[in-house]
Parts: C-alpha cells; sequence; structure tokens
C-alpha cells in the first residue's frame, strides 16, 4: 500500500525538493525542458535497475551532498558530520526499501544491526522533535 502511495504522490505534478536535484522554484522549473527531460530519463532508468545499483545511487548522492565519498560513509569513521550523513543515507535507504532488515542495511554499510537500529532512533526522535 505504501508503493501506491508514493506512486500517487509523485504522480501529482507538482515539482518537490528532492535529493535527485528537483527544481528548486519556479524560476529553476521553467529554465530548461531539456534539463527536466534528463532529470526524469535519469529516474526513469534509476528505477528500473536492479536494487544493488539504485541503493548505490542513493548512498553516493547523500555522500556527496555532505561532503563525502559513499567509501567514506562505510568506513569506521565517527566524526559528527560524517555520522550525520551516514545516519542520513541509512534513513533513506531504509525508507525506499522498507522489506530491508535491520542486519541487511548492516551489510550495506559495514555496521551491526544495533547501530542501523541505533541510526533510525536518533532521526525519528530528531524528527518528532522539529514537529513540536
Amino acid at each position: 500500500m505504501a508503493k501506491q502511495s508514493r506512486a500517487a504522490s509523485a504522480s501529482s505534478g507538482a515539482p518537490k525538493n528532492s535529493a535527485c536535484g528537483g527544481p528548486r522554484n519556479s524560476a529553476d522549473a521553467g529554465a530548461s525542458s531539456f534539463a527536466a527531460t534528463a532529470h526524469f530519463r535519469e529516474a526513469h532508468d534509476l528505477l528500473s535497475a536492479p536494487i544493488a545499483t539504485r541503493v548505490k545511487a542513493i548512498v553516493e548522492r547523500c555522500a556527496a551532498r555532505h561532503g563525502f565519498t559513499a567509501d567514506q560513509l562505510k568506513a569506521k569513521g565517527r566524526s559528527r558530520p560524517l555520522v550525520k550523513a551516514r545516519n542520513e543515507a541509512i534513513q533513506l535507504v531504509a525508507k525506499c526499501f522498507p522489506d530491508f532488515s535491520y542486519p541487511h542495511l548492516g551489510k550495506i554499510f559495514r555496521r551491526d544491526h544495533t547501530t542501523i537500529m541505533h541510526a533510525l532512533g536518533v532521526l525519528g526522535r530528531q524528527q518528532k522533535a522539529r514537529a513540536q
């Protein structure tokens, strides 16, 4: 059922701010129809790609947004900016693939399943605090 709601929200036609680099405002949205077509083609290719490729793309984009590489997110580093980027990548992958278990997510990020549980819990608590 969650997949249906995602598809319904994606087909609404409204531009959204996304991790994929969607238009930020109306001036950007009308800048180039070719760029929009290329963006949708890239999104379609990513959706039809194997799961491993999609996970890799999510991790790489999240890492790049924070100024890291995917390998750095999976390494042993524990600096605060790195941990925040890693936790965000874990959350994005878990949200995009709700069937993935904690141990499976742990294998992707080279972490124990309890670390994955902690990362998702921290982000959930932060979101609840922002909502209040």
